[in-house]
């Protein structure tokens, strides 16, 4: 009886093991796999595969004897999935060993065993309580936070004991403040007391290293005082997250600099110092509790209101920056800006925005202002605290020597304001497959057309490339778009649309033919005045876009000549390459647009009609 027990238990094993082998290629409890979390865990797993997979256990009924492999504790199961679905087999490593030590720690780390067949990263929700001081509660906040999110916190938190570092750790700015508004955000950047974001990751990496058997690359952003960059910050990819690890910090300033001699800080001299209160919460994730040490982050929040910390003109002499960051917040939110705020906006903060702040990092705050922002709104407020004209050399307001020598004509404040104005009738659009950062950009640089060329480069594109440092696929078709806008301006002038002189205006303009429209619209006077503005009538473009689409053209620009080359030559032995080549080419297209129907012998005869000259 014994005997047959174990022999039962043997075959199950030697079941179990061929199981794995014929379902799972050469995967054995000795596998390699890609040790990324971000990939594994929010990846889209094969259900046939996790299906068979537990079909497979219910009928071998082995929860017992695989428990030692932690094998319901998805040990296994995690690797399994990712070897499935991963094509970067040469850069797997090694997750298990021929100890249980780093079965248990992974299991415990991973915390996967309820996790369901389609790995959703669940949601956890939160009912905190709000401190304003270390000591004294001030009401509760909720939000809600993912599995994902949850184990990252857990293993840094896991690090601080296991070295007894004796510190909180705080999820600082934009995640706190997206997650109180119920939105999501990727970015976390946690504060660290005591030491250098440098030094903290040092910690990490010994940690996941001794213990899950995994290291992580540590970017280093150093500091620049001179262009307002003050924190040197540590980068680190971990569980799939970027997190930025930088020491909370206190600034002081000499009288005769603004280049502050930056310390490490408390966790009220850090919130002081930072831009707005809305950006200045904590969350602590080693006590479990929100922290507003401005006293009005959280009632800002609430309210709509973009504030700064301390003075604003201290807070924007410290980074200028943050005049466009001011804007970016509030176009995105639909926050008002605080009256103080407003108030310090002279001419000497501007003028520090346009000597201090480098023009990279001004471009990538006017990507998420073209990214996230109401594009309309955040140019407007630009505007009118002449944020534009100093970004644009606008006199009086072109601090920037070497621009003024370079710059043979000028932006001015009338063509600014049309192009807020065309911004602001674009705003009322809504249309699908519509790039409408490129077609507000081209709202921009519209007046700008007549203004002579920067070199062999059209101001349009100079202005947005160079002035603005925004990449060449902007610049290029921003400018598309603002040529196109004239190229139909000529067409919706003529009474006639027909296949022809609609493809042909498609073909000329390319594949930004609708936002070119739309510029068009919007610079007409076609529409309702109201108020002095006027109302777009976007029905024309619906029609146009709708006739396009029955007539079968809405892709004309890539329609191509049937006969090429040698066969060309051929019809038209005299004709060489050139102009008279392309028009030859172009009138075969024409006739595809008067039949599409039109077969080649049909086009050849025509082509020996018109081009009789080369025959």
């Amino acid at each position: 009886m014994h005997k047959n027990a174990l022999l039962t238990n043997f075959s199950k094993c030697v079941t179990l093991i061929f199981y794995i082998l014929i379902l799972f290629d050469p995967l054995t409890l000795k596998s390699y796999v890609k040790w990324d979390f971000c990939k594994i865990t929010n990846h889209e797993m094969s259900n046939i595969i996790l299906s068979n997979l537990k079909n497979g256990l219910n009928k071998l009924e082995i929860s017992n004897f695989v428990s030692v492999f932690q094998f319901k504790s998805n040990c296994l199961f995690l690797p399994v999935c990712a070897f499935r679905e991963s094509k970067l087999r040469p850069l797997f490593r090694p997750i298990f060993t021929s100890g249980s030590y780093y079965c248990n720690n992974y299991s415990k780390f991973l915390n996967l065993t309820n996790v369901n067949v389609n790995m959703t990263d669940k949601t956890v929700s939160l009912d905190l309580d709000v401190y304003r001081n270390y000591t004294e509660k001030s009401g509760r906040a909720k939000f809600k936070i993912t599995e994902s999110e949850n184990r990252l916190f857990n293993l840094l938190n896991e690090c601080v004991d296991f070295y007894d570092l004796k510190m909180d750790l705080r999820v600082v700015g934009g995640w706190v403040r997206d997650k109180l508004l119920d939105k999501d955000n990727k970015d976390i950047d946690i504060a660290i007391p005591k030491m250098t974001g440098i030094k903290f990751c040092e910690y990490l990496n010994n940690f996941t290293k001794d213990k899950y058997g995994f290291s992580r690359t540590v970017g280093v952003v150093k500091r620049c005082p001179e262009q307002s960059k003050h924190l040197e910050t540590a980068t680190m990819n971990l569980l799939g997250f970027d997190v930025d690890f930088v020491n909370l910090r206190t600034e002081d300033y000499s009288s005769n600099t603004r280049i502050p001699d930056m310390k490490i800080g408390t966790p009220v001299e850090d919130a002081m110092r930072r831009d707005f209160t809305v950006n200045s919460l904590f969350y602590n994730i080693s006590k479990n509790f929100i922290e507003d040490f401005t006293g009005t982050g959280l009632e800002d929040l609430k309210n709509g209101i973009i504030r700064t910390c301390s003075s604003p003109y201290e807070i924007f002499m410290d980074d200028p920056l943050r005049l466009i960051r001011a804007v970016r917040f509030s176009s995105r939110f639909n926050f008002k800006l605080d009256e103080k705020l407003k108030d310090s906006i002279n001419e000497q903060v501007l003028k520090a925005l346009a000597q201090k702040v480098t023009r990279p990092r001004i471009s990538q705050e006017l990507e998420n202002i073209l990214s996230k922002s109401n594009v309309s709104e955040a140019f407007k407020l630009m505007y009118q605290f002449k944020i534009l004209h100093v970004l644009l050399n606008v006199p009086p307001y072109d601090y920037d020597e070497e621009e003024k020598k370079r710059m043979r004509s000028r932006v001015t404040d009338e063509m600014l304001s049309q192009s807020c104005s065309l911004m602001e009738r674009l705003n009322k659009s809504n249309f699908p497959d519509i790039d409408y950062k490129c077609l507000y950009l081209s709202a921009l640089v519209s007046p700008t057309r007549e203004l002579p060329l920067i070199g062999k480069v059209s101001f349009s594109e100079y202005l947005v490339k160079e002035l603005l440092k925004l990449s060449n696929q902007y610049s290029s078709r921003s400018h598309t778009i603002s040529q196109g806008s004239v190229t139909f301006g000529e067409f919706l002038d003529k009474s006639k649309v027909d296949r022809v002189t609609l493809g042909s205006v498609i073909r000329m303009i390319g594949p930004l033919w609708k936002e070119s429209l739309l510029l068009c619209l919007a610079e007409s006077d076609r529409g309702t005045y109201i108020a002095f503005n006027i109302l777009v009538d976007y029905k024309v473009y619906s029609e146009l876009v709708s006739l396009a689409n029955d007539l079968g053209i809405t892709e004309a620009y890539n329609f191509k000549a049937p006969i090429t080359g040698p066969e060309l030559v051929e019809v038209l032995p005299k004709i060489t390459s050139g102009p008279e080549f392309k028009r030859a080419l172009e009138f075969q297209v024409t006739e595809r647009l008067k039949n599409e129907n039109v077969s080649k012998d049909e086009l050849k005869h025509k082509l020996k009609t018109h081009f009789n000259d080369f025959l």
